[in-house]
């Protein structure tokens, strides 16, 4: 009851002061419904509702410590979920940022570091360049909320998969372009799996072509142990670019074309080297059938639309998705015999009311190509609010 009092109490003062330190206090609640077909091919329809109760304590303008707790609910499967899916310290000055804890962690396109975490990053300014460490785990995060799975094993973990990951980017500007960067990323299973120990090491670069065009590359490689006898070489990454203009009324293009290698295994003496290039990010391959970034071949073409100052945008995107080889198969989608995946249309549309209040409706329709046994489409809509207090 204390508990309830006091939040009743921080909702109505807002952001006040606490002695020497100031906080914000939030709810939202984001009810959405979800009409789909599922894996059968069925149609269905879902309730879906998510609800966050959030604080912010400042220490004067450089230091916050930020909590959340989240509730989600699923009707279709009638699942109720509540944990802790922010709880960090952050610190910002001129050459130095920080940030612990369990948050967020991403990094460029998400290809690589994309993933919810308890863990550590340092960004840095120094020798004219910018440095950014990370060291993060994935063993204390709760069932519903761990992405990390990368093997079958994985799946069949009770608390889910057990990772350590540390790595270093350095990135400077100039040198030809606005800036080039170096990426070095080691994984650790703990689990008693301990089957898969990959490194990635890669590059990227991103270019200014005009003043409203950019273009990014990002080339990974990815190596280590899959067993004591078994050996990873693979490799993943993608090309694109990026125009927005205007002024009021904002409006922009992507294109991009990304690529991920398949399993073509190669047998050696000591083993066999496995060419499938996985990767513990979330990349975007689209909202219908979202394979994961491995043995794909993927073409993106996109449009945008920003009006009443931001506060509407629309977006729509057209994805080709294809095998790169059909050796093998990624999330046992696929069982068909040909390269194509197949296309989708996508899109979506948000409004900012005021800043309490948004509407979004998102949506997408998949055809399948010859990965597939069948030719039934999928597809998914999604429309809902947040409300915030």
């Amino acid at each position: 009851m204390k508990i309830i009092i006091l939040l009743i109490l921080m909702t109505a003062m807002g952001s006040v002061p606490l002695y020497s330190l100031y906080y914000d206090f939030t709810l939202e609640d984001l009810p959405m419904m979800v009409l789909a077909t599922d894996v059968s091919n069925n149609s269905f329809y879902s309730f879906y509702n998510l609800a966050n109760a959030g604080v912010k304590i400042y220490a004067e303008d450089q230091a916050y410590l930020k909590f959340r707790l989240k509730d989600a609910y699923f009707d279709l499967y009638h699942t109720n979920s509540l944990y802790v899916d922010r709880l960090s310290l952050t610190y910002s000055s001129a050459d130095v940022s920080l940030l612990a804890g369990r948050d967020y962690y991403f990094e460029g396109d998400g290809i690589l570091i994309g993933n919810l975490a308890d863990g550590f990053k340092a960004s840095l300014n120094f020798l004219g360049m910018s440095e950014r460490f990370y060291l993060y785990y994935s063993g204390f995060l709760p069932v519903e909320i761990n992405q990390f799975d990368m093997t079958a094993s994985d799946l069949l973990l009770t608390n889910g998969p057990n990772r350590l990951f540390g790595g270093l980017i350095l990135e400077k500007d100039g040198l030809g372009v606005e800036s080039i960067g170096a990426t070095v990323l080691y994984s650790q299973d703990m689990s008693s799996n301990n089957s898969y120990d990959p490194l990635y090491v890669g590059l990227n670069a991103k270019t200014s072509i005009t003043a409203n065009l950019v273009s990014s590359c990002n080339i990974l490689g990815e190596f280590g142990n899959l067993s004591p006898t078994n050996s990873i070489q693979a490799f993943g990454g993608d090309i694109g670019f990026y125009y927005l203009a205007g002024s009021d009324v904002k409006y922009g293009f992507i294109l991009k074309f990304s690529a991920a290698t398949g399993n073509n295994n190669t047998n050696t003496n000591s083993g066999q080297t496995y060419g499938q290039f996985n990767t513990f990010g979330q990349y975007d391959t689209g909202v219908v059938l979202t394979p994961m970034f491995a043995n794909l071949v993927m073409a993106q073409a996109g449009a945008v639309l920003k009006a009443f100052k931001d506060h509407m945008t629309i977006n729509a995107n057209y994805y080709f998705l294809s095998r790169m080889t059909t050796n093998d198969s990624v999330n046992g989608f696929y069982d068909g015999s040909g390269y194509s995946i197949g296309d989708e249309i996508s899109g979506r549309i948000l409004y900012d009311i005021d800043p309490d209040f948004t509407i979004f409706i998102m949506g997408g329709y998949f055809i399948k190509g010859n990965a597939f046994s069948n030719e039934i489409p999928k597809y998914v809509i999604i429309g809902g609010v947040s409300i915030r207090i």
